[in-house]
């Protein structure tokens, strides 16, 4: 496979900011059609259509991008599978464990390659904080903290995703299993696989002068243990990674765009040392489409680990399910 044809579905935020851009820098591809409900999003110099079986009938695709939102996966990801594309989906890849068990099962079946997206395990400072947490087994723990605060959470954001989604949303005011896949997934990755977790309300760390919300206290398999919460910066939100070791916290400060700098907390004082160069966001992006890309051209079957994938999905619906969320989350009408 010289030069590999792609199609996209879904023309969202996700595939314009990041996905589209990616692909189009990288070399041995060629983006040719893509898919979205809504016919203005139709992108210049590619084939534009509104129904996924007519897309995938009509242009000879040898991978398709699925970046629609989690509840919306599994049909555009098996009608690929089926018509013998490659998928790349986005996380989280669903919003039920069997959805994502049914997935990775039919990749198989149709012997095509499934990978969904884990874009910061290629970002250069996801990856220090890796080389880190590896540094000090088993005392060091990992706090993934969220990018966005409940306030951020806005009702064209609650309304935008799919409909069994928006209804959980307006219902009971949890809509932040979107992003409490990912960073659990985040966190397993640094830490081992997670072995228990439970949603708290526990504030952390005041003296960083932020309001820091702890919603989720994860227990792994290596016993270490994992938080992950979001922080209130007034206006601007940013996004940290911060990892237990011993008596030294380390803290990746910036916006989800361009980390810039890894604090390390210490009963000493404070450390700074820089961050690597590349924003975290576009050079996770285009390492992880690089490494997809490899993998198809060298016919390298990749498939996800459904038990993990499932296991991950329970425990983020544990979490977003809790009455903490319901007291915090904004109430959206209409």
């Amino acid at each position: 496979m010289d030069t590999v044809r792609i199609g996209i579905i879904g023309v969202g935020h996700m595939a314009r900011m990041h996905h589209i851009p990616c692909l189009q820098r990288l070399g041995g591809n060629r983006l040719v059609a893509t898919c979205d409900i809504r016919a203005d999003r139709v992108l210049p110099g590619l084939n534009g259509y509104t129904d996924v079986r007519e897309m995938l009938a009509k242009e000879a695709l040898d991978a398709v991008y699925v970046l629609t939102p989690p509840g919306t996966h599994v049909e555009p990801v098996c009608l690929a599978l089926e018509r013998g594309c490659h998928v790349f989906c986005e996380m989280p890849p669903a919003v039920e464990p069997f959805d994502a068990i049914h997935m990775a099962s039919f990749a198989r079946e149709m012997q095509r390659s499934l990978v969904f997206g884990t874009n910061r395990h290629f970002a250069p400072t996801y990856q220090e904080i890796k080389r880190i947490a590896n540094s000090e087994p088993p005392t060091v723990t990992v706090f993934a903290k969220c990018r966005h605060a409940l306030t951020d959470l806005t009702p064209d954001f609650a309304h935008s995703i799919d409909a069994h989604y928006a209804e959980r949303y307006t219902e009971d005011g949890t809509p932040m299993f979107l992003f409490l896949t990912q960073f659990l997934e985040v966190s397993e990755w640094l830490n081992g696989p997670i072995a228990d977790c439970k949603a708290t309300s526990t504030a952390f760390k005041p003296g960083m002068r932020t309001k820091t919300h702890t919603v989720a206290q994860i227990k792994h398999e290596n016993g270490a243990r994992s938080l992950i919460s979001y922080d209130e910066f007034g206006p601007n939100v940013f996004e940290h990674v911060t990892v237990h070791a011993c008596a030294s916290t380390y803290i990746v400060r910036g916006s989800i765009a361009q980390p810039n700098e890894l604090l390390i907390w210490t009963d000493a004082g404070q450390e700074v040392i820089p961050a690597p160069a590349d924003p975290q966001v576009r050079s996770g992006y285009m390492a992880q489409a690089n490494d997809f890309l490899r993998c198809l051209r060298e016919n390298i079957l990749v498939y996800p680990d459904s038990n993990q994938l499932a296991r991950i999905i329970k425990y983020a619906r544990k979490i977003d399910g809790s009455s903490w969320w319901k007291q915090h989350a904004p109430v959206v009408k209409g």
